[in-house]
């Protein structure tokens, strides 16, 4: 079974104690169904009540002298038997959704970790889109449509195997009956819907990114689609997504929920029929015709709706299936993403680094570049020349498909990457902000934020007048990608991130274009003081304010490194 290669040893532990109790409500319920026959029957043939072993006990223990007396007993002790029973199931029912969702909870959480554990090649070939309703799959539908839709599946096949087998040891003539009317329906039904519904599944999840797309780019370009007069075309393409989305789910909705109901509707008259049909052919008397079919109506009772949530479970694991593909792919060897610290005493290097976002086109070949700690290093080049790339090797974001980095002369292991990552601050041109406060974007992803600290950071980088004058200060919002804020003040708030971090080395990628004349001489101030503390920068520019700073100058050339100063 797929669902269970992909879960981990205690998700199994839990989906075998699921899987177990399903077998418990089935038992439960084909005793319930059995006591209801045997009111049923008691009703209908007063001599079963002595010739059966359940009924005549019962009869006999509580003194019973008439059948009147005995079937008002029976129903109360069925009224009973249904009522604790339900009450039983619906606290078995909580025990099994509280486990599938702690199963959806480890299952998501790991697969969260590998996606952030990728490297940036991998978040560089894939959309957004697609990432993002990977993750809500596993996070929103996992737990109803795989976890405990396998769990119904297997429960209520426990369900239709025991009332078969206890069918069988009753009347083998109605086990025959029930099982040829009722198993190849359902057989015939899964059949013809498994691949159709995989496939119209897998057709809906590679819709849903487009939405998503579309979305995203209403909501960020609005300015530009306002301004080519083209919201229509953002809404037709919005209609012809919809619109697929729709039909796909009508078809499986469809297949899912109407048909199989329908299918056996007719099967539960057609079964009728046929036993009244035999009965009269076979000349065995209306009594034994009522009797038999009151049994088949009794069955069918629990018998009929357990195969539709057989269908309907095995329909919703088929359009689903892909859901198990994505967790299948989880690296069980994710390296800690909060694991050690470096120390970076002399030098950092590439040594040969070759890399290329495709296999046959290389940005950087057989480059190397040594950088010996507190130096301030310029990177200049025509754009595209792979500067950015450079960087993003150099910080082991991307990862060298030829040569090696080097930390004070020693090969950077992959054990070592996230520590030796906490080096360096890159403060990039398309700066990220949270959708939080001045503070937290400060400070970033620090739990207990140095106040005192991120002010002396806005400070250095010209904010502090401007911060002093919002009405909440520095707990004002950035507002969602930090558009309440300007694209200098984003820039600046960028630097301050970068010096309260402190790292060892820094990364400023054309980092005053942005800034006005006097933020800009008081931001150079800051990385100035940078040089007197020891720490290491790299430049990506070509302005001379910034180059004037560097002890070295190089400039990329045909995918090779050349030093211009």
């Amino acid at each position: 079974m797929q669902l269970w290669a992909a879960l981990d040893l205690s998700c199994k532990r839990k989906y075998t104690k699921m899987i177990g109790l399903s077998v418990l409500i089935a038992l439960m319920e084909i005793g319930g169904i059995g006591i209801l026959l045997h009111t049923i029957l008691s009703i209908l043939k007063p001599t079963f009540i002595l010739h059966n072993i359940f009924t005549r006990f019962v009869y006999n223990e509580l003194g019973i002298t008439d059948q009147k007396t005995f079937v008002m007993v029976m129903t109360a002790i069925l009224f009973i038997v249904y009522l604790v029973k339900n009450i039983i199931l619906v606290q078995i029912n909580k025990v099994q959704v509280k486990w599938a969702f702690e199963i959806t909870s480890n299952v998501s959480s790991k697969h969260y970790k590998y996606i952030a554990s990728r490297e940036l090649l991998y978040f560089h070939e894939r959309k957004s889109a697609d990432i993002v309703n990977e993750i809500v799959s596993i996070t929103v539908s996992f737990t109803d449509t795989i976890l405990l839709s396998s769990v119904m599946l297997l429960s209520e096949l426990s369900i239709v195997i025991m009332m078969l087998l206890a069918i069988l040891v009753y009347n083998p003539f109605l086990f025959v009956f029930s099982f040829v009317s009722i198993i190849p329906a359902a057989a015939f039904l899964v059949y013809l819907n498994r691949n159709k519904l995989a496939e119209q599944g897998s057709k809906l999840h590679s819709a849903f990114p487009f939405l998503y797309e579309n979305i995203v780019e209403l909501t960020a370009g609005i300015a530009q689609i306002k301004l080519w007069n083209s919201a229509s075309h953002s809404f037709k393409k919005f209609e012809k997504i919809k619109n697929e989305i729709y039909a796909l789910n009508k078809s499986v909705y469809i297949r899912s929920h109407h048909v199989p109901p329908r299918i056996y509707e007719v099967v539960a008259i057609a079964g009728i029929l046929c036993v009244v049909l035999y009965g009269v052919l076979g000349e065995i008397g209306a009594s034994a015709i009522i009797s038999s079919i009151s049994i088949y109506a009794g069955v069918s009772f629990r018998l009929l709706p357990s195969m539709n949530r057989v269908i309907g479970a095995s329909n919703s694991l088929s359009t689903h299936n892909y859901i198990i593909d994505f967790i299948k792919r989880i690296d069980t060897d994710i390296v800690d993403a909060e694991g050690g610290t470096l120390s970076f005493e002399y030098s950092l290097s590439l040594s040969n680094v070759s890399f290329g976002y495709s296999s046959n086109k290389l940005i950087l070949a057989d480059l190397s570049l040594d950088i010996k700690k507190g130096e301030f290093i310029g990177l200049i080049g025509n754009s595209g020349a792979g500067k950015s790339t450079l960087m993003n090797v150099l910080c082991s974001l991307l990862e060298p498909q030829g040569g090696n980095v080097l930390v004070d002369g020693k090969v950077l292991s992959r054990e070592q990457k996230t520590a030796y990552q906490y080096l360096f601050s890159y403060v990039k041109q398309d700066v990220f902000m949270l959708n939080t406060s001045i503070l937290h974007n400060v400070a970033f992803l620090d739990d207990m934020p140095d106040v005192e600290r991120v002010w002396n950071c806005l400070k250095k980088v010209n904010l502090l007048e401007w911060v002093e004058t919002l009405p909440n200060g520095i707990d004002t919002s950035v507002g969602e990608v930090g558009k309440q804020v300007s694209g200098g003040q984003r820039q600046r708030i960028a630097i301050a991130r970068a010096l309260y971090k402190n790292a060892e080395v820094f990364i400023f990628d054309e980092v005053t274009n942005n800034l006005d004349a006097n933020s800009k001489e008081q931001t150079l101030a800051a990385i100035k003081i940078l040089k007197s503390e020891g720490k290491t920068a790299l430049f990506i520019t070509h302005k001379e304010s910034e180059l004037v700073l560097c002890d070295s100058v190089y400039s990329l050339k045909d995918k090779k490194i050349v030093q211009e100063k």
